[in-house]
């Protein structure tokens, strides 16, 4: 998968290719007992003990096992696993899939997805959290990685394009779909966030005035 850098100027940010690919890499889970190990379709006693539980019993995932910060991102891997226009998805682990801010911290977001058509970034949020400003400067640099993705990337070699969700809990719910959420939750770079990063040559992309 693509990967790219931002680090900020004195008034723009500069974008820069980091590396070309990242590789499927192991997750390890502490062996919790069979008290913490359940079917994904099934939602824990005590949802506050969700952190607590290892997960299976999935046929798209890129992983056999998964663990879930939130009963929504449980309940997001029911949508995927049922919903007919997703091929594979991943519930990233450490260092598995990173974008960095313009300070050099690193954001993971909840779920990778390939669908019949595009790719995937989609983090789940409490709703009452959707506006909160490290929420929004989350959802800015993920909108903008994806357009430099597709534009970088999947344009030039015929690839599927990239599409960032930020999806509030409340919409995950056993009749959503995933074309409901795109519809609904998609965060595009405009052209009022393209104004404030650099897109230098190297990639491909005129550098904004």
């Amino acid at each position: 998968m693509p990967s790219w850098r931002m680090w900020c100027g004195q008034t723009k940010y500069r974008v820069t290719v980091d590396a070309a690919f990242q590789d499927l890499r192991p997750q390890n889970f502490e062996d919790v007992g069979t008290k913490y190990t359940s079917d994904f379709r099934k939602a824990p006693e005590k949802l506050s003990e969700i952190k607590k539980y290892i997960f299976s019993g999935f046929k798209k995932s890129c992983y056999h096992l998964a663990k879930f910060d939130s009963d929504s991102e449980r309940l997001m891997s029911e949508l995927l696993e049922r919903d007919a226009s997703v091929k594979l998805w991943m519930k990233p682990g450490p260092n598995q899939f990173k974008l960095y801010s313009s300070d050099g911290l690193p954001y993971q977001p909840d779920f990778v997805v390939e669908s019949n058509d595009r790719l995937l970034i989609i983090e789940t949020k409490r709703a009452d959290q959707m506006k909160e400003a490290s929420v929004l400067q989350k959802a800015e640099l993920a909108a903008l990685w994806a357009h430099i993705a597709t534009v970088c990337h999947s344009q030039k070699v015929g690839g599927k394009p990239w599409t960032y969700l930020l999806v509030p809990h409340t919409a995950v719910a056993p009749n959503t779909t995933l074309s409901g959420l795109i519809a609904s939750y998609t965060c595009q770079a405009d052209a009022e966030l393209l104004t404030r990063y650099e897109l230098s040559s190297e990639l491909g992309l005129s550098p904004q005035t």
